[in-house]
């Protein structure tokens, strides 16, 4: 005899959350996770090949082989109505691919268990606005800006608690249900910090930038999703 598991009774209210965001936001909304995971896999494909064995040593390659788990979390939790999780998931997707380019920059010849061994040295002074100033990366503070942003809704701040509290609007806080505004904050997140991410692997590796502009499927998602740092990359380096 099998014992009942946990989700069996879950599940269903999770579906129903998902059917109503499905029928409330158009296809290219609700299918933006599947997209960009689609897009995940040829963006890994080229990056893996660019690196050659320099790969054992990365931790962008780390990063961005994790990051196809990540995007299914990422959308498991908008479907369901988990939005603040969401938030959170890519504020660590951000903050991780910064800190792997700033490790994979500044200590390029060094042995991934000694890159290691440096975060942990660094970890408690280096982090968030103050590890994207000791980066190389142009946009500083279109970076920086857009890791305040996200970090209003993964910390106990003002803007993640005026919803309930002056707004009264509490259900979101209370139950897995739809909730348009929040769905809306996940979809620009999401595309923010991935353009982000594609801003980070083209500042690293030029090979990318070719082989980006080379699919027309690709440059045209970039175009409807206003990644404007990848875009502006793009026109400079072409």
């Amino acid at each position: 005899m099998h014992e009942k598991l946990i989700s069996d009774d879950f599940d269903k209210l999770f579906l129903d959350v998902e059917r109503e965001t499905q029928q409330k936001e158009e296809n290219d909304r609700y299918y933006l996770w599947t997209e960009w995971y689609s897009n995940w896999i040829d963006l890994f494909r080229w990056f893996d090949s660019s690196l050659g064995s320099d790969r054992d040593k990365s931790f962008l390659f780390v990063r961005f082989f994790e990051l196809q788990k990540h995007l299914l979390w990422t959308c498991k939790c908008v479907h369901s109505g988990a939005y603040h999780t969401a938030i959170r998931e890519l504020r660590f997707i951000f903050e991780s691919f910064i800190q792997a380019y700033y490790m994979d920059k500044k200590h390029f010849d060094t042995e991934i268990g000694g890159k290691l061994e440096i975060i942990r040295e660094i970890e408690k002074s280096l982090y968030g606005s103050r590890l994207i100033d000791r980066t190389g990366l142009e946009n500083k503070n279109k970076l920086k800006e857009r890791y305040s942003e996200l970090s209003k809704y993964t910390h106990s701040s003002y803007e993640e608690l005026k919803r309930p509290i002056k707004e009264g609007k509490a259900d979101s806080r209370i139950v897995f249900t739809y909730d348009r505004e929040l769905f809306e904050k996940c979809y620009s997140f999401t595309n923010k910090v991935l353009d982000s991410i594609l801003f980070i692997l083209m500042s690293f590796e030029e090979s990318i930038t070719k082989k980006i502009t080379e699919d027309e499927l690709l440059t045209s998602f970039l175009k409807e999703t206003n990644c404007e740092l990848s875009l502006d990359l793009l026109n400079k380096q072409n």
